[in-house]
């Protein structure tokens, strides 16, 4: 496989690699597309085909409702009330726009055949037709045989397209049991009330070797009540059909038993073969048989699935129900395909406007095939089918891990532009998109390493690369990587002169951005967090999407003649934190005192960051003490403030190796001891010399 770049655009989270900002909605991990809301563990469903554009047959909304399948596994989907077959490539996935694949989509139109087969009743037959792989297709034109690896109809025409055995279009499937061969069984025109007025329902019986039709059952109904569906149990003793009687507001499956030899006389009429019905809820159109034969599930036109648990193992027997999935859309006739997998149809409601849901939960009026795992009794016709093994994909996400624990939690933003590199049978990378997401499809079975870079701007991340092992046709989500970052948050300040004095403190966070500021002591100011209201008390103030830019507290002196201070610390999202400081002295007329004479005195200190900040006191000083130097080492502090008797100065944000000057001379009392203090700002190891010389 080629390396290449994937990269695609979703708008859930806008995330800046530089530094993080995040909307406050909850993240729904990548994954692939989905159409129930709520389906039984462990099984699993993954968004197979979509269609281009929503099915519409003269002028009202149509309905993929018919599956079958291509000889190299590809899935066939049949309109039930239009002459095209959508087929979807098993080999070949695209990107969904949602964050998910799907299987590449084309369309094979037979409208031109005359009469163009109509209807949506599809089944593989294990044997070919003709010499050609074979589908058959219930329509209502008559029993029709396809191509399977074209959909094309096979030459010749319908078969039993008379008016006697015609089909519904819809019920149809292969008996298992070989009589020779394998018969098709099908739903006749009788069966339905609005193709034709009639006290019964034939199943047809179609031998393709001999070319003989019979009825394999005929059976009374009612004149508002319809046959449908049809699919035989796996062991081939009974027929389950689906029935809906719009008077009497019935619905469900019909159980019908297999007799000892077909009808030849197609007049008679035996009700004996109705070995029982099971009322249902929701209207059946699907069904499937657990290869366990512990139970069955239905594919339900309301959106839903049934679970129906019958007693004994050959599915006979009154079921109990429940619930299997819900939250889907129409459902139609689905198959199980040669994996054991259901591939159900679905499409819109009466009155809906969806038919198909992604992995980012949006929906669209589009008809859908979704893949529900695994487990089932693959349909005849391709049970003994090698379908080549199907890739793979991986997905998940780069994100800023808040609370450092690891897992993505809701809130937590994704980080962009981040290249996942995998390497094994197969190497690809992608780039995470807006949100962090990733994917990685079109990936051969096997077992992966999957890496991301350590460190991406000023974020840290795990170097040692995930192992993913990849089974067929697996979608494996979830492959994340957390990032986070230490880098503590800064803070300026500036001191406006006048009366009241006003302080700013200038607050930033170039990593992931400001999320917590708390003043923690405040003295004769009043202080507003980035333009709240003014306190005069210690608050917390929270920022639900944290501050990428600056934020400026600003601290006004009540009363000019007193001194003020505040102090607060300042949090990143990651729960690094910075303590400012900031103090006005009370107001004097004294004027600041003469330059004194030079002096030989000189004191050195070593001023360290030690995490937060670092305090050096220099006590009992005579006035001549006025000139600070300050020289940054390599690895130096990010400001430093001095605090001369009741004056205070800031020197930053300073760069590594930096020196600074400061003359302190109108800060210092002539005849007096002075105090100067120093406070050093930076982390831990960062550190800087402060010289206090009578020299400048």
């Amino acid at each position: 496989m080629p390396k290449t770049d994937v990269t695609w655009t979703r708008t859930k989270l806008t995330v800046l690699v530089a530094g993080l900002a995040c909307c406050g909605a909850a993240i729904r991990a990548d994954g692939p597309g989905h159409s129930f809301a709520s389906l039984t563990s462990p099984y699993t469903q993954e968004l197979y085909g979509v269609t281009a554009s929503p099915v519409v047959i003269d002028g009202a909304d149509g309905f993929v409702g018919g599956v079958a399948f291509a000889p190299d596994g590809d899935v066939w989907g049949a309109e039930c009330l239009g002459s095209q077959y959508h087929r979807f490539d098993r080999q070949g996935k695209m990107p969904d726009g949602h964050g998910g694949t799907v299987r590449q989509e084309s369309v094979v139109d037979v409208t031109t055949y005359a009469p163009a087969p109509v209807g949506c009743g599809l089944v593989n037959h294990p044997e070919p037709y003709q010499g050609i792989n074979t589908v058959w297709a219930n329509t209502l034109t008559g029993l029709w045989p396809l191509e399977a690896d074209t959909g094309l109809p096979i030459l010749g025409g319908p078969i039993n397209s008379s008016s006697v055995n015609a089909g519904n279009g819809r019920g149809i499937d292969v008996d298992p049991i070989v009589q020779p061969t394998n018969h098709i069984v099908y739903a006749g025109a009788d069966c339905d009330p609005s193709l034709r007025a009639s006290v019964a329902c034939t199943l047809w019986d179609y031998n393709m070797t001999a070319g003989d039709t019979f009825a394999f059952a005929r059976f009374h109904r009612a004149a508002t009540e319809s046959i449908e569906s049809v699919y035989f149990s796996p062991d081939g003793s009974s027929v389950f059909v689906s029935y809906r009687d719009t008077e009497a507001g019935t619905q469900g499956l019909a159980v019908i038993g297999r007799r000892a030899a077909l009808l030849t006389n197609r007049n008679t009429i035996d009700d004996t073969q109705v070995l029982g019905r099971i009322a249902m809820s929701a209207m059946p159109q699907g069904l499937a048989f657990r290869a366990a034969s512990d139970f069955a599930v239905t594919l339900n036109e309301d959106g839903t699935m049934t679970r129906l648990a019958f007693p004994a193992a050959n599915f006979s027997g009154v079921p109990a129900q429940s619930t299997f999935a819900s939250g889907g859309f129409l459902g139609g006739l689905l198959r199980v395909g040669a994996d054991g997998c259901i591939y159900a149809p679905q499409g819109r409601m009466v009155g809906g406007s969806s038919g198909v849901r992604y992995g980012d939960d949006a929906v669209a009026p589009t008809d859908s095939i979704v893949r529900i795992c695994g487990g089932f009794v693959p349909s005849i016709g391709v049970a003994n089918a090698s379908w080549s093994p199907e890739p793979g994909s991986l997905s998940g996400a780069a994100f800023g891990d808040w609370d450092r624990d690891g897992v993505r939690d809701p809130g937590e933003p994704g980080v962009s532009g981040v290249t996942i590199s995998l390497s094994g049978p197969a190497t690809a990378s992608a780039v995470t998109d807006g949100s962090g997401g990733y994917a990685l499809v079109d990936v051969p079975e096997g077992l992966y390493s999957v890496s991301a870079p350590a460190t991406v701007g000023e974020l840290s991340g795990n170097p040692t690369p995930l192992a993913a092992q990849v089974a067929a046709g697996q979608m494996l989500a979830g492959i994340d990587f957390p990032y986070t970052e230490s880098t503590p948050p800064v803070c300026t300040t500036a001191v406006q002169s006048g009366t009241p004095n006003q302080v700013t403190l200038t607050l930033r966070d170039s990593g992931s951005g400001v999320r917590r500021v708390v003043v923690s002591a405040v003295s004769n100011f009043q202080v507003s967090v980035a333009g709240g209201a003014a306190v005069t008390s210690p608050v917390t103030v929270d920022f639900p999407t944290p501050a990428a830019g600056d934020v400026n507290v600003t601290a006004t002196r009540s009363t000019a003649a007193q001194a003020a201070n505040v102090e607060l610390q300042v949090v990143d999202a990651f729960g690094t934190q910075t303590t400012c400081m900031s103090s006005v002295p009370a107001s004097t007329t004294e004027p600041p005192p003469p330059p004194p004479p030079g002096g030989d005195t000189t004191i050195t200190e070593e001023l360290k960051g030690w995490g937060h900040h670092h305090v050096v006191v220099a006590d009992k000083l005579p006035n001549t003490m006025r000139y600070i130097t300050i020289r940054n080492s390599q690895n130096g502090l990010h400001s430093v403030s001095v605090h001369v008797n009741h004056h205070w100065y800031h020197v930053g944000p300073m760069r590594d190796g930096q020196v600074k000057k400061l003359d302190v001379g109108r800060s210092l009392v002539a005849g007096k001891k002075n105090r100067i203090a120093l406070v050093g700002w930076g982390r831990k190891h960062d550190s800087a010399v402060v010289t206090i010389s009578a020299k400048q």
